[in-house]
C-alpha cells in the first residue's frame, strides 16, 4: 500500500478546509477520526484510471455521508425514513444547516484562493494543519494547555473570573476533598413498614435548559409535583453512568472510574436496601437496553435484579438511531399499571429514551433539531402526565420521583455543538428532579429545594417519607419533607472530563491537573 504526496490532494483541499472553517464557526461537528481516515484514503495510490475513478467515487460517497453526519443527521435512521416516506425529516436538518452564510462564503472564498494561489501555497500542508487544529480544539486540549490562545468565550470567562479565581492546586485539592467527603456519606433507610409504592421515572435527555428552549417548562406535568429540586446536579451527561449513580444513591457521589467497579458491599445499592424493606421491584423500559450495554451496566454495577417487564405487546412509537424500537411511553407504563400480580409495596424503575438524539417518530413527522425534540418531548410529557393521573385514580399511596438522567444539550455553545454531551457542562447536568406524594394530602405550597443537591438527596427524601408516614396523617407539609436534605456540590464527570462548581463559577479540566473557567451560556 503506497501513499501519494500530500500536495496531490488537489481540490479536495477546498473540501477539507471548508469543513474546518464550518467547525470553527460552530456550524457543524468535526469527527476527527473519520476525517483523518478520509484524508489517508484520498492519498492512497491508484495506478490505473479505473482505480482512480473508483477511488474518487467512493471518496465522494463517503464525504457526503460524513458531512450529513457532522450536520447532526442520524444517518442510521435513513432507511427507516425512506421507507416511511418521511423526506421532510431528511431534508430539513441538512438544508436548515446550509442556509447559514458560512456554507456559501467558505467554499467560494477557499476555492478562489486555491485557484489563484495553489502554485505558491502548499494547500495540502494547510489542510493538515487545519485538521490537526480542529482535532486539538475538538478535544478541548487547547483550552487547558494553551489558555492564552483559547476561544473568545473561554477568554471572556477567564477575564470574568480573574478576581479571586482559584488556581489549579486549589481546584485539585477541592476535587480531592469532595470525593473524600462523599465517601463518608450514606443513607440507611429507616426500618419501618413502608406502606407505599415507589415509582421512579428516569428520563433520558431532559434538562432545565431543554425545557426553556422548547417552552415546555410550563407543561401541566410540572404542576403535579409537591417538591421540586431547583438545583439538582445529575453528575454526568451519559445514560449508563447516570443510572449507576441513581442506583447507588444511598451513598455519596463516587468518582467516575469507581462506577465501573463491582461494589464491595450492598450498602450503597438502593435496590438492595429497598428489597430488605419488602419492596417487590419491577423494571420497565421503552427500549431494549442493548445499546452501550445499558441494561447490563444497571445489573452489574447498580445491583438491579428486577426482571425487565415483557415488551412483546408494547406499541412501537419511534425508531432509535440504530434502528431498534422505542416503545410508546403510555403503553409501557400501562403494562406495569395493569399488572396486579404483586402484593405488598412495589418499586418501579421506568426508563425512557423517547428524547434520545436520533430517534424518529413512526407515525407523524417530528422533524429534526429543536423542533423535532419539542414534538417528542411534548408527547412524552403528555404520556407521563396521563400516567400520574391514572395513579391518582387508583388512590394507592405512592411516592413518585421524576429523575432525568441528564439533558439533551439542545442549546449548545462554543465549546460543544447542539446535541453533544462529551463534556458534562452545567446546562446538561442541571436537571428538573421532582417528587409527588400520591394519596397524601399536602397542606401549604409546593416546596422548591433551593440547595445544590444530587442523588443522595433522593434517598434521603425516601427515608423521610418512610419515617414520617405522611400517608397515615391527615395532612403533611412539603417543606418539612424537603428542607435540609443533603447538599452536594455540583461536580460532574464523564470519562476524561470533570466540571466543578465553586462560589458560583464552573471550572473544567480534561486532565485533572489544569483547569479553565467555563462561562455561563
Amino acid at each position: 500500500m503506497e501513499f501519494r504526496h500530500i500536495r496531490e490532494l488537489g481540490w479536495w483541499n477546498v473540501f477539507i478546509l471548508t469543513k474546518a472553517v464550518l467547525y470553527l464557526t460552530g456550524r457543524m461537528d468535526f469527527l476527527i477520526g473519520l476525517n483523518i481516515a478520509l484524508v489517508l484514503f484520498l492519498l492512497l495510490e491508484a495506478d490505473s484510471p479505473t482505480a482512480r475513478t473508483i477511488k474518487n467515487s467512493v471518496a465522494i460517497l463517503l464525504s457526503i455521508v460524513l458531512v450529513i453526519t457532522e450536520l447532526g443527521f442520524p444517518i442510521f435512521s435513513l432507511p427507516t425514513l425512506v421507507a416511511d416516506g418521511d423526506f421532510d425529516a431528511i431534508i430539513q436538518p441538512i438544508f436548515g444547516a446550509i442556509l447559514y452564510r458560512e456554507f456559501v462564503l467558505a467554499p467560494v472564498l477557499l476555492a478562489t484562493a486555491y485557484y489563484y494561489f495553489s502554485r505558491i501555497i502548499e494547500f495540502g500542508i494547510v489542510s493538515c494543519i487545519a485538521v490537526t487544529g480542529a482535532a486539538l480544539l475538538h478535544s478541548g486540549i487547547l483550552e487547558v494547555l494553551l489558555p492564552q490562545h483559547s476561544s473568545t468565550v473561554v477568554e471572556q470567562a477567564a477575564a470574568q473570573a480573574a478576581e479571586g479565581r482559584p488556581d489549579d492546586t486549589e481546584l485539585n485539592t477541592l476535587l480531592s476533598s469532595f470525593f473524600t467527603n462523599e465517601s463518608s456519606r450514606s443513607i440507611e433507610f429507616t426500618d419501618n413498614a413502608p406502606g407505599f409504592d415507589i415509582v421512579i421515572l428516569s428520563v433520558c435527555s431532559l434538562a432545565w435548559d431543554d425545557l426553556d428552549l422548547t417552552g415546555l417548562r410550563t407543561h401541566p406535568l410540572f404542576d403535579e409535583f409537591d417538591i421540586v429540586f431547583d438545583n439538582f446536579n445529575s453528575a454526568t451527561s451519559y445514560s449508563g453512568p447516570a443510572l449507576i449513580r441513581l442506583l447507588r444513591a444511598n451513598c455519596g457521589q463516587q468518582d467516575h472510574p469507581a462506577l465501573f467497579k463491582t461494589p464491595s458491599s450492598s450498602i450503597c445499592l438502593m435496590a438492595s436496601r429497598l428489597d430488605e424493606l419488602g419492596y417487590k421491584q419491577s423494571l420497565v423500559m421503552n427500549h431494549d437496553g442493548v445499546f452501550d450495554n445499558f441494561l447490563g451496566l444497571m445489573r452489574e454495577f447498580g445491583g438491579l435484579k428486577a426482571p425487565l417487564l415483557d415488551q412483546s405487546n408494547l406499541e412501537v412509537a419511534q425508531k432509535a438511531f440504530d434502528g431498534s424500537p422505542v416503545y410508546d411511553d403510555g403503553s409501557a407504563l400501562n403494562s406495569w399499571l395493569n399488572n396486579k400480580g404483586e402484593n405488598g409495596p412495589r418499586m418501579l424503575l421506568y426508563n425512557t429514551v423517547s428524547l434520545h438524539d436520533g430517534n424518529r417518530l413512526i407515525k407523524g413527522k417530528s422533524g429534526a433539531g429543536v423542533a423535532g425534540y419539542k414534538v417528542r418531548a411534548q408527547r412524552m410529557l403528555d404520556d407521563l402526565h396521563a400516567f400520574i393521573m391514572a395513579l391518582e385514580q387508583q388512590n394507592k399511596p405512592t411516592l413518585l420521583l421524576f429523575v432525568p438522567e441528564h439533558g439533551a444539550g439542545m442549546k449548545g455553545d462554543r465549546l460543544q455543538l447542539s446535541g453533544m454531551r462529551e463534556i458534562p457542562l452545567p446546562g446538561i447536568t442541571h436537571v428538573p428532579v421532582a417528587a409527588k406524594l400520591i394519596g397524601a394530602t399536602r397542606r401549604g405550597p409546593v416546596y422548591r429545594v433551593p440547595d445544590a443537591t444530587s442523588h443522595l438527596a433522593i434517598t434521603a427524601l425516601i427515608d423521610r417519607v418512610i419515617q414520617f408516614q405522611p400517608y397515615k396523617a391527615e395532612h403533611y407539609s412539603a417543606q418539612s419533607l424537603g428542607e435540609d436534605l443533603p447538599r452536594t456540590r455540583a461536580v460532574s464527570q464523564n470519562e476524561g472530563s470533570t466540571v466543578i462548581e465553586t462560589e458560583g463559577s464552573h471550572y473544567l479540566t480534561l486532565d485533572r491537573q489544569r483547569w479553565q473557567p467555563y462561562p455561563a451560556h
